[in-house]
């Protein structure tokens, strides 16, 4: 998993965090992308960050949602990333 240090992420990033460990990091009005990866976070802030699925992630969250378990997600992944349409399974 790769370290990431001390960064922000601001307006109009896009934060992809499968495979990484985020260390006091500042993640402000970004978009943060999970797909279903390893991931972790130490020490770090979040103001305005938005969050999305794709891939796998996006799959168990609609899984989840058939079930009745959890609501409608909030957010959409932004079109053209990979996994990001709905129906896909």
């Amino acid at each position: 998993m790769d370290a990431i240090e001390n960064k922000t992420f601001g307006p109009g990033t896009i934060v992809f965090m499968d495979n990484k460990h985020f260390i006091r990091c500042r993640f402000s009005n970004c978009m943060i992308i999970y797909g279903g990866g390893e991931w972790g976070w130490t020490e770090c802030n979040f103001e305005s960050a938005q969050i999305s699925f794709t891939g796998t992630a996006q799959r168990v969250i609609s899984f989840a949602q058939s079930l009745g378990v959890i609501g409608q997600p909030a957010l959409q992944a932004p079109q053209g990333i990979p996994g990001s349409s709905k129906g896909e399974h």
